[in-house]
């Protein structure tokens, strides 16, 4: 599935990629390069085992050309793609009128180790920035840049995008200050208050969650970046996915989605103790853990029906295939994928047969 953004390249490459499509596809492979190396920082950087790592008689530079290696590894062809086609560019001409792709490679690598380096999320220059840039796009500020060509536009806002991560890296603990300043005034630090016995629940429930946030970005990225590829798909086509590729890509959300459920029982592991203070019944238990699935599976319905424009069939199929997949994961911890399996096997027989 992250090998399947690659795709995107052949567009950010292309010299009459329009700014607004160039600023879409080229803010989604940022995402996806940022999410897929972040995910992996504490393995990258060894964080569980750093006291022994120190006690270590390595060198400085062992340890930093070993980071980078991993990084690369974890990376693999989503990071390094970019800069291999950078590097085919055959003469000084064409890498003159496509500089830049070369600026898009460069910010590719800078996102890889700001996600190592930095210790939160690149707000401005993977949310704000990007929104401001479709802003303006859809504004009249754009016929200022009427009369230049499409190729210096995309030099200007890549090398604009390339300033703004450096900077924001720099000014990474800044920033941190400065949002932690208005988190105070706005009195976002409080506990948030719910009008039920579960609140405390809620709350700690949030502080875990935003301590796997890039896994949980992650697995929304995942779900949007397969329903893009099945609307290209459609446009390009000019027809709709039939019903044994709705059955198969119903499969797909339902894993991804479930796999919320893996976060649960983490959780409820890790802090069996507080949550039995708590007096959490298992009836709440497992209320609070079909709230945490529910959302996202009430985006993918709005997606496929209303803009993939699949059947209405697939309201009832995909909430059953996630409560299905959530029992087996439950019980069969590592065989969960089986009854998932066997239901879109059944209903795909049962599609032919008719």
């Amino acid at each position: 599935m992250f090998l399947s953004a690659l795709i995107s390249l052949s567009v950010i490459a292309a010299k009459d990629t329009r700014l607004i499509e160039r600023i879409g596809y080229q803010w989604g492979y940022f995402l996806l390069v940022f999410l897929l190396i972040r995910i992996q920082r504490s393995a990258i950087l060894g964080s569980q085992y750093s006291y022994y790592l120190k006690s270590l008689n390595y060198s400085v530079k062992l340890t930093k050309i070993t980071t980078v290696l991993l990084v690369i590894l974890a990376g693999n062809a989503p990071l390094l793609a970019p800069s291999l086609l950078a590097f085919l560019i055959p003469n000084i001409d064409t890498l003159m009128t496509q500089f830049y792709f070369i600026l898009f490679a460069i910010s590719v690598l800078s996102i890889a180790v700001l996600a190592i380096k930095s210790a939160t999320f690149l707000v401005f220059s993977l949310i704000i920035f990007p929104l401001i840039s479709l802003l303006l796009v859809g504004t009249k500020i754009i016929d200022l840049f009427a009369d230049i060509p499409l190729t210096q536009t995309a030099t200007i806002l890549n090398i604009t995008w390339l300033s703004a991560m450096l900077l924001e890296g720099y000014f990474t603990s800044s920033l941190n200050n400065f949002y932690q300043r208005l988190s105070a005034k706005l009195h976002f630090n409080n506990p948030i208050k719910l009008a039920f016995s579960g609140k405390k629940y809620w709350h700690f429930r949030l502080i875990e969650a935003k301590q796997q946030l890039a896994a949980n970005l992650g697995r929304l990225l995942t779900l949007v970046l397969i329903s893009i590829l099945v609307m290209i798909f459609q446009l390009k086509m000019h027809t709709l996915a039939s019903i044994p590729v709705q059955l198969m890509l119903n499969y797909l959300f339902a894993l991804v989605i479930a796999s919320y459920h893996f976060d649960n029982e983490a959780f409820y592991k890790k802090y069996r103790y507080y949550l039995a203070s708590l007096l959490i019944t298992p009836t709440k238990r497992y209320f609070y853990d079909t709230l945490t699935i529910a959302l996202p599976t009430l985006l993918m319905l709005f997606i496929s029906i209303l803009l993939l424009q699949f059947s209405y069939l697939i309201a009832l199929i995909l909430p059953l295939t996630i409560a299905i997949t959530v029992i087996a994961i439950h019980y069969f911890t590592r065989n969960f994928f089986i009854l998932p399996s066997i239901l879109t096997l059944l209903l795909l027989l049962i599609f032919f047969a008719l």
